[in-house]
């Protein structure tokens, strides 16, 4: 649903945004690099991320094994628009503030 709104925000400026006119809900949708794609959530978090554990430990984000459980806070900064020889995307600008293991 925040995807959706994205794009439709886009569309609707996509004069002031992208300086187009011409594009449909669906062109804008491909621009996006989305973090959530079907059900995998894809995060770009720096390896020496520091994970709170349930025994009051720390781990780095590196320990992590795949299958385990996270909790993590998702701090939202604006869309950067990267442009190269192969067309244009958009792509959220993220970072992980806070990180918990789930046992």
């Amino acid at each position: 649903m925040f995807q959706e709104y994205l794009v439709s925000t886009f569309y609707v400026h996509q004069q002031s945004f992208l300086n187009q006119k011409k594009y449909t809900h669906n062109n804008i949708r491909e621009l996006f690099q989305f973090l959530l794609n079907d059900s995998v959530l894809s995060l770009y978090v720096f390896p020496t991320t520091i994970i709170k554990k349930e025994d009051n430990t720390n781990a780095k984000v590196s320990d992590l094994q795949p299958g385990d459980m996270i909790r993590c806070v998702i701090r939202f900064h604006g869309i950067s628009q990267i442009s190269n020889k192969y067309g244009t995307k958009l792509r959220l600008q993220h970072s992980i503030p806070s990180m918990w293991s789930i046992i």
